[in-house]
């Protein structure tokens, strides 16, 4: 699962300052965060991760976290200096509607 998340990552890190994830159009059959974490409540963590992600990769997350940011960064070597742009959310991962949205930390298994 953690490497869908990654090409999931690395697929939209195309652009210049900010990129806009586009995910499926929602049909109003999404669970809000306050319903998913009813429904997680008496999960154990691998289960809790197992629905977030699936809510995640199918789309249901506030649209403001689908507006990934470019952070620059450089490092000096031996060899000179190396650039790098990388593209990150604006707050943690999150499950829900632009409404009714919690955020869901995952672990790094």
């Amino acid at each position: 699962m953690r490497l869908k998340l990654f090409v999931w990552l690395l697929v939209f890190s195309q652009c210049t300052t900010v990129h806009v994830v586009r995910t499926p159009i929602v049909k109003g059959d999404w669970i809000g965060g306050s319903h998913f974490y009813k429904k997680v409540s008496s999960c154990n963590w691998q289960q809790r991760d197992s629905i977030a992600l699936s809510e995640i990769f199918a789309g249901n997350i506030p649209s403001f976290l689908k507006k990934f940011v470019r952070i620059n960064t450089s490092i000096v070597t031996d060899k000179g200096i190396v650039h790098a742009h990388y593209f990150v959310m604006p707050d943690y991962m999150s499950v829900g509607t632009n409404n009714d949205w919690v955020r869901v930390p995952l672990t790094p298994m």
